[in-house]
């Protein structure tokens, strides 16, 4: 509305900035249809002393000792160095992370590393010889001083965002060696020879003209998360999944993991943890603590809340309103619903959560209240909850 007020201005000329805004305003609109339809995820933004108003990338967590690693440039100055912090998660909170000095520093791009579970492996990434993969494992409360992985790796120009799988044997990695920008390949260890195989793009249904990164694969490889630019996403780069097909041996056409894991601003390292319904990744978006932020995700359940706002001051139902579910772990992420002019609404919502809720009249909040749900009995129920507003 502000915009076409602009343009009837009789002083408006211009011609670029029509299209220009025309792209934001759609852009806004899908937005719009994300926000008021979240995915079946929700997620917390891990709190200091983890992040801070430095940049935070490349969260692994090891589950069974609560323990986090990651890379960080806090207390340094400019884009380098990033180095490995260690955090353990306690009763009262996230511990002050630890510096791990013998793991060595990194440029911001090559800030990465990955954990394979079955035998601890903290890989990282070296861009000596072209590429090369180095490896630690803990050793007490310590990790070991790295050493190099395959040195048959080096000759395959591996870049630094890369993935591992739990046989060693297969290597994922975004390369800017093509033409359209970063793109996803892959590199196989032959079990005969133990020579891996000359790196090739990843199936074509994953790659596009516009950037691919930080590519993660389940344990079972069926399953692959990446991040892209692409148009059509709710931000920059967005979280992408893909599943393999085995009858046909190709790969699904990659969806948008939506929102709340995706923003208007950018995701990278998605990771998830070994149970594959949680897990981490990093954000730029809005409330970070400075650069890019770690957040943790989980899968949510969810039940159906309906009910009916009463309005104190007219002594019938409020109409034309809107509702939100904010749950608290991220009061950016709502559930929604309009409320009909019998005063009705009905909407899908955490099954278990403390709410606070929002009604609103005219776009302007004219209520507030705290909501819990406690629903864990995974049985398809609807929970019936009333307003009264003044």
């Amino acid at each position: 509305a502000a915009f076409e007020k602009f343009q009837q201005n009789a002083g408006y000329t211009g011609g670029a900035d029509t299209e220009e805004s025309a792209e934001k305003i759609a852009h806004a609109v899908q937005l719009k249809n994300y926000f008021d339809n979240p995915d079946n995820y929700s997620i917390h933004q891990l709190e200091s002393p983890v992040n801070s108003a430095s940049a935070e990338l490349s969260p692994v967590y090891f589950e069974e000792k609560k323990e986090l690693l990651f890379a960080s440039n806090r207390g340094k100055s400019g884009e380098s160095p990033f180095v490995i912090y260690y955090a353990k998660s306690g009763a009262d909170g996230w511990e002050k992370p630890v510096e791990i000095t013998n793991l060595g520093s990194f440029s911001r791009k090559n800030a990465n590393i990955e954990v394979v579970n079955d035998d601890g492996k903290l890989f990282l990434f070296s861009d000596d010889k072209g590429g090369d993969l180095f490896y630690s494992q803990a050793s007490g409360t310590r990790w070991t001083t790295p050493v190099e992985f395959d040195a048959r790796v080096s000759n395959n120009h591996l870049a630094s965002h890369f993935f591992i799988n739990e046989h060693e044997d297969r290597i994922i990695f975004a390369s800017d060696e093509g033409s359209d920008g970063l793109d996803i390949y892959e590199s196989f260890k032959d079990p005969e020879s133990g020579k891996w195989s000359r790196p090739s793009p990843f199936y074509s249904a994953v790659n596009s003209e516009f950037n691919e990164d930080s590519p993660y694969l389940s344990p079972d490889e069926s399953t692959l998360y990446f991040c892209s630019d692409r148009p059509g996403g709710i931000g920059g780069y967005d979280v992408y999944v893909s599943k393999y097909n085995s009858e046909n041996f190709s790969w699904s056409e990659p969806e948008n993991m939506g929102w709340p894991i995706n923003s208007p601003n950018d995701e990278f390292h998605f990771k998830m943890n070994f149970d594959q319904t949680s897990g981490y990744f990093v954000s730029n978006r809005l409330h970070t603590k400075g650069d890019y932020d770690i957040y943790f995700f989980w899968e949510v359940e969810k039940v159906q809340v309906q009910g009916r706002i009463f309005d104190n001051q007219l002594k019938g139902p409020l109409t034309n309103a809107e509702i939100r579910f904010h749950p608290s772990q991220y009061l950016d992420e709502y559930f929604g619903s309009t409320v009909d002019n019998t005063g009705r609404y009905s909407t899908k919502i955490i099954s278990d959560e403390i709410f606070k809720v929002e009604i609103l009249l005219g776009g302007q909040i004219i209520h507030e209240e705290r909501f819990e749900i406690h629903d864990t009995s995974g049985e398809p129920t609807t929970h019936i909850k009333d307003f009264s507003v003044r």
